[in-house]
């Protein structure tokens, strides 16, 4: 389950990332985030802005707190933490700069 705190994020596209266990402990990449954790967060940081949150992205193209949102997530700024629990119950906080980076990489820079 995604976890959303106000800190840091990534997603797996699920391309040729496949589950792999060790010792009866699965491993699951730290640096991908899932095209549902990428939604997640795009939605709680334009909750946020939305709320009066300060925006981090400098000159925005929009006023719209989902458009703010996008260009924080492009411009790797973005305040929150993904917490994963893994179906094992393993917990894992995934590596946010990272994973937004990947995710760009990914899909050509579209979110």
């Amino acid at each position: 389950m995604l976890q959303a705190a106000f800190h840091g994020a990534r997603e797996s596209s699920g391309r040729s990332q496949q589950i792999q266990t060790v010792d009866d402990r699965m491993k699951w990449p730290n640096d991908k985030l899932t095209r549902f954790e990428v939604a997640r967060l795009i939605g709680a940081r334009s909750l946020q802005i939305a709320l009066g949150a300060p925006i981090l992205a400098e000159n925005p193209e929009s006023t719209a707190s989902i458009d703010i949102a996008k260009a924080e997530f492009k411009a790797n700024f973005f305040p929150i933490t993904v917490k994963r629990e893994l179906p094992n119950q393993d917990k894992v906080i995934v590596s946010i700069k990272k994973g937004i980076v990947n995710w760009l990489e990914d899909h050509s820079g579209e979110i």
